[in-house]
């Protein structure tokens, strides 16, 4: 599958976090110190005798970051996507093997950071509380003899929680630190992950980082397929933190009253990479979600 294709394939949710001061006003909740986020996504490949390889292509931002990599100059389809918005990761890698004797190895990879800010809404709940968070993963994975595909990623939040997944054909499914629920592959993965439970204090800021690498190889004669581009991050159709009434989270524009902001569908085309760059460059505030519907793309966070 070429890589224009796979992302015409990509399309389902976006989320438009573009919050003013009147929304926080209006639900009376003052918007959280926006804090060091930070969006990086990168893509590579390895070089064979139909793929140069060459420079990683990467892009920082603090609204959307978007890289693409492709490589058509001979008989081999090499690709890699990586993108990264606030509470929300995707990559995708495909691989088509059909030059010389080197294998190719392609991958994609990404990660989010910024600062959390719990608060009460009620002045006489206590000052500490319990806390989770459950994010959402899906992608498809495929490959055919002589190919392999992977996906890691990776979420930490100061002293609260942990957890790590890992995704292999080859291997069972395995996510320490999360409580998992849906459906795990092999071949299609449509899961929650839920970490474990900290102890957070009102008042205090909390670091999150979150990472997703997502790679796939190819001997000659071989094809993989991984995408989850845009599918590993927060949920926009309920509460972002797993809280008890009365408290709530902030951070930034994005994360209002503990839920993602401007949650909206899309339609189902998706711009050329080389367009999708230049929207993420130019509108501030974007947040992109796309689930992948169909066969394509595969992935690993290191």
């Amino acid at each position: 599958m070429g890589t224009t294709q796979a992302w015409r394939q990509a399309a389902r949710l976006s989320r438009v976090a573009a919050a003013t001061v009147g929304l926080f006003t209006l639900l009376g909740v003052a918007p959280a110190d926006a804090g060091p986020i930070t969006l990086i996504a990168s893509a590579q490949s390895t070089p064979n005798e139909s793929c140069s390889g060459g420079t990683p292509v990467t892009q920082t931002s603090s609204t959307l970051a978007v890289a693409h990599y492709a490589c058509t100059a001979g008989p081999s389809v090499v690709g890699a996507d990586a993108s990264a918005a606030p509470g929300v990761l995707g990559v995708a890698s495909t691989g088509q093997h059909a030059g010389g004797s080197i294998p190719l190895a392609q991958f994609g990879q990404t990660e989010y950071s910024d600062v959390i800010a719990f608060a009460k809404l009620d002045p006489s709940l206590p000052d500490t509380f319990a806390v989770s968070l459950t994010f959402e993963l899906e992608g498809t994975l495929a490959r055919t003899s002589g190919g392999a595909a992977a996906l890691t990623g990776n979420v930490s939040m100061d002293n609260l929680f942990i957890g790590t997944f890992e995704i292999n054909m080859d291997l069972p499914f395995r996510a320490p630190g999360f409580t998992v629920t849906g459906t795990t592959g092999p071949n299609t993965v449509d899961a929650q992950l839920t970490t474990t439970t900290g102890i957070a204090t009102v008042g205090q800021l909390y670091g999150i980082h979150m990472t997703m690498w997502g790679q796939t190889y190819v001997n000659f004669g071989g094809s993989a397929t991984i995408d989850f581009l845009h599918t590993f991050g927060f949920p926009s159709d309920r509460p972002v933190f797993n809280l008890p009434d009365g408290y709530t989270a902030n951070a930034g524009n994005y994360l209002v009253n503990n839920r993602l902001v401007g949650a909206a569908p899309v339609a189902s085309e998706v711009p050329e990479p080389g367009t999708l760059t230049l929207v993420g460059m130019s509108i501030a505030g974007l947040v992109v979600r796309r689930s992948v519907s169909g066969g394509g793309w595969l992935a690993r966070r290191r």
